[in-house]
């Protein structure tokens, strides 16, 4: 690793040898990983702040502090019913105030 080496993790073994005399597809090797959009499902909207402009989601979501995200209606409709009860509440709560 010494010595101005251009490579501190090697690869190791890509292939079997002379035969097969490829690498086959889907070989796990480096490349960039991320960059993607993730989907995450089943999170509950708690409540929803319209002066600060907020939402409270109840369950983990990837990405740092601070970062955007892009919320979406479940295509696929959970039969708990945690996800829509801070959706409700907060539409109810608005038409009240709206008259």
């Amino acid at each position: 690793m010494t010595h101005g080496s251009k490579n501190h993790r090697l690869p190791g073994s890509t292939g079997a040898g002379t035969t097969p005399g490829r690498v086959f597809p889907g070989k796990r090797m480096a490349g960039q990983h991320g960059n993607k959009n993730t989907t995450i499902r089943k999170l509950a909207v708690v409540s929803v702040d319209v002066e600060k402009n907020v939402l409270l989601i109840r369950g983990a979501v990837p990405g740092k502090p601070g970062a955007l995200l892009s919320i979406t209606p479940a295509t696929i409709v959970v039969n708990s019913g945690r996800g829509t009860e801070g959706i409700n509440r907060a539409v109810r709560a608005r038409s009240k105030e709206h008259g």
